[in-house]
């Protein structure tokens, strides 16, 4: 489902990512330095 994924912090926690993977606008946070590619579900 997740086509490409990109990290440019070292302090992301990659299980809140996980956790969270039902919410796809959060992981658009330029502050927060993610970018993430996503393919619908379908």
């Amino acid at each position: 489902m997740i086509n490409q994924l990109f990290f440019t912090t070292d302090n992301l926690d990659i299980l809140d990512l996980l956790l969270c993977k039902h919410s796809f606008n959060f992981l658009k946070k330029d502050d927060q330095g993610i970018s993430m590619k996503m393919q619908p579900l379908i």
